[in-house]
């Protein structure tokens, strides 16, 4: 799946679009069976698309994707890189909800990690992005964690 190149039947950015959602809905198939690492390629190759085509809230989307892949597969050097990208490319949109999502993820690598200072640290970063999100249940989830 080639997820820049255009159809003869639409735009550029149309084809774009149609094929990076796709990706992902097909990477959440995948991570639902628990297949990670089937999952991990269709978003790095997502987020690779995004970012050729400039668009940094679906690049946003596919890092947080694959960190969390990453994160699975106890790849954490990558999970940490991965959503440290897609939490600063969210806060770039202007989208708190991933940003905070980003961070609590980032503090749950290194929860396991056992360093509890950065844990922390993220933590309470995930608390405020979310606080500052148009979702009112993010920040209920996060304060369950």
């Amino acid at each position: 799946m080639c997820l820049g190149g255009p159809s003869r039947s639409s735009s550029p950015s149309e084809a774009f679009s149609k094929e990076f959602d796709q990706a992902i809905a097909d990477g959440k198939k995948l991570i639902a069976v628990g297949k990670f690492a089937d999952a991990l390629p269709l978003f790095e190759r997502a987020g690779r698309s995004a970012h050729d085509a400039g668009d940094l809230d679906r690049e946003a989307i596919a890092l947080i994707f694959s960190g969390n892949c990453d994160m699975q597969l106890f790849r954490y050097r990558a999970a940490i890189v991965a959503l440290a990208k897609g939490g600063q490319l969210a806060n770039q949109v202007n989208d708190r909800t991933r940003a905070g999502i980003a961070a609590a993820n980032i503090g749950q690598v290194y929860w396991v990690l056992g360093d509890f200072t950065q844990a922390e640290m993220k933590q309470r970063e995930a608390i405020r992005l979310l606080g500052q999100s148009s979702r009112s249940d993010a920040l209920a989830q996060a304060d369950r964690k």
